[in-house]
This record gives C-alpha cells, structure tokens and sequence, in this order.
C-alpha cells in the first residue's frame, strides 16, 4: 500500500517546520495502524510511505 498526503510537496518548502511536524504526525498515527494489520513499513520518501501486508 501506498499512501500520500495531497499537496504536502508544493506547500512544505513554504512551511518547513509546519511540513515536518505534518510528517511526524503521519508516521505517529499510521505506523501503529499498520503494525496492527501486521503491516510494516517498507519505504518512506518525504510524505510517501510504502507499506506491506502479510496475507
């Protein structure tokens, strides 16, 4: 799975701190999600992360 956040890329380099604190947050919320779908990450680029699900 993929997931993006919508327009982080054109407005983070206006907000770079806001942008981080945005990213950070991402991962906080999405990775235990993940882990509790046995889900783990396999990439994280920028806002990007790419994750993968067992069967």
């Amino acid at each position: 799975m993929f997931t993006d956040m919508a327009g982080f890329t054109a407005t983070a380099p206006k907000n770079g701190a806001q942008g981080l604190e945005l990213r950070a947050k991402q991962q906080r919320v999405l990775r235990p999600l993940f882990a509790a779908h046995y889900g783990h990450g396999v990439k994280s680029t920028g806002d990007r992360l790419s994750v993968e699900f067992g069967t």
